[in-house]
């Protein structure tokens, strides 16, 4: 036998194997370690996609692209400004994050069913994005998801509606608008601008009103919320200016923040029986308003009536509440003499004698009226927190702030009595324009992201039952080319 074919066999034999037993080895391996199966760096190229499967980032150069099994979110700004005309997403996927896609050159868009939220700005400025497909499965459609694309641009109608959800009313200058029945929910920002509108019909099958939906439709008059709405976004009714008469729907459970805030024709409101809680701002700068029903149903009520001028008295509910911050102040506050913190002498909380209405009046520097009695308790303008009546409370130093993207601000936090043993959080409402983080000193640093409102609110919570105990609420406004400003007013909350 030739010596080198039998070289030859013997090294086939031997190639043979080693293929054999790399073979065995990957079975074995297979078999023995099962894995999910998530996109990763190795598999997806110029995807960047963390152990979650969000989508945080697309680098490459090509115009129509396949996202990768696996990924279920693709995240803020993952393919912001790129150069990408298609996108094919899997099925898996259940989220458009903030601003996924903006400023893009995307013409077309199919959402796979099983997408159940599209966030803010998601499409925005997507000049050349002219078809849109959206699956039924979609239920929440955030504030300009869509807005400056082609396929806006060019809807046949003045009511963008999809999915029972009204995107976008396009003629700003309309008059009277009657929304039709079946609607489901009013999109964040979807009447707002509306500076011509002084009629507004809501159908009956709205249930939630999202975050400034009607802010700065500054012709509104009149405006009834009806029974089936559950849910008022913050800022839903913000700055209409003409406003002065509202009926809230029964089935609302909160207030959320600066809900009438700069209604300054808006003179008195009944808050239905039911509503449990009224946060920060609701009511700040309506400079006409004089008269307030709280509801029994209320459990905490922040800082909402601020700088409401015309506001000379409330009648508080006849049981226990939370109250976070001074509930009514103004920019001039009088002083008192000794310790030099402000007093409302001239403002008058009327409820029972004995009860939390009057200690409240009497240790915050309000008059205090027993309803029924010709009795008026003046304020000794002393505090008695930490003493009598309670064992804890927070101080934060600012009150509002703007900034511009990238900008800092360091809030300062000063912890009292038992919040030393609680545990405590601060978190931004809309993280996206804003995010907070604790420092080594124990204050929080808030950074700037992208214009926006949010809301930076400091929270304690039982550490046994993990329920909130108090919180406070700043507001922050960001937006592009501002000056850093803002109000340096200290809040305190006191609690048991």
């Amino acid at each position: 036998m030739d010596i080198t074919y039998l070289g030859m066999k013997i090294m086939k034999t031997f190639q043979k194997t080693i293929a054999f037993l790399l073979t065995l080895i990957l079975l074995v391996s297979t078999a023995t370690f099962s894995f999910p199966v998530l996109a990763s760096a190795d598999t997806t190229g110029d995807f960047e996609i963390d152990q979650f499967g969000v989508l945080r980032a697309y680098k490459g150069l090509d115009g129509a692209v396949v996202v990768p099994d696996g990924v279920t979110e693709i995240g803020s700004s993952a393919f912001s400004y790129s150069k990408v005309t298609t996108v094919t997403i899997p099925k898996g996927v259940t989220f458009i994050r903030n601003g996924a896609f903006h400023n893009s050159a995307l013409t077309s868009i199919v959402l796979p069913e099983g997408i159940t939220t599209i966030e803010d700005s998601a499409f925005q400025n997507c000049a050349q994005l002219a078809k849109v497909q959206i699956p039924k499965s979609v239920t929440q459609i955030g504030r300009d998801a869509f807005s400056g694309t082609a396929w806006m641009a060019q809807y046949p109608n003045n009511m963008v509606i999809m999915n029972d959800i009204l995107l976008n009313y396009k003629n700003k200058n309309a008059v009277a608008v009657v929304l039709p029945a079946g609607l489901k929910k009013i999109s964040a920002g979807a009447l707002s601008g509306m500076k011509s509108m002084t009629h507004l019909s809501i159908p009956n099958t709205v249930t939630s009103i999202e975050d400034g939906a009607l802010s700065g439709s500054s012709a509104l008059k009149n405006l009834v919320v009806p029974d089936s709405v559950t849910h008022i976004g913050m800022e839903a009714f913000a700055s209409c200016y003409s406003l002065e008469n509202v009926t809230l729907s029964k089935n609302v459970k909160v207030l959320d923040y600066s809900l009438f805030e700069w209604c300054t024709s808006l003179q008195k409101i009944v808050i239905p029986e039911g509503v449990t809680q009224i946060k920060s701002y609701v009511f700040e700068r309506c400079t006409s308003l004089s008269e307030v029903t709280l509801p029994n149903s209320l459990i905490s009520m922040d800082g909402a009536f601020s700088d409401c001028f015309s506001l000379k008295s409330i009648v508080f509910p006849d049981k226990n509440m939370q109250l976070t911050n001074q509930f009514y102040t103004t920019l001039n506050p009088k002083r008192n003499d000794f310790t030099g913190l402000p007093i409302y002498p001239d403002f008058i909380i009327y409820g029972k004698k004995d009860s939390f209405a009057s200690d409240y009046a009497n240790s915050n520097g309000y008059s205090f009226r027993v309803i029924g009695e010709d009795i008026i308790y003046l304020p000794s303008g002393a505090l008695g927190y930490n003493g009598r009546a309670y064992y804890g409370a927070v101080t934060m130093d600012t009150r509002t702030y703007t900034m511009a993207p990238g900008n800092i601000y360091d809030i300062g936090v000063r912890l009292v009595g038992s919040a030393h043993v609680k545990i405590r959080r601060m978190t931004s409402s809309r993280d996206g324009i804003a995010s907070v983080r604790q420092l080594p000193n124990g204050n929080y640093r808030v950074t700037g992201l992208r214009p926006g409102t949010t809301y930076i609110t400091y929270t304690l919570y039982d550490p046994e039952s993990g329920k909130e105990i108090t919180h406070a609420s700043i507001k922050f406004d960001v937006a592009a080319g501002v000056k850093q400003h803002g109000v340096a007013c200290r809040q305190t909350t006191y609690f048991n």
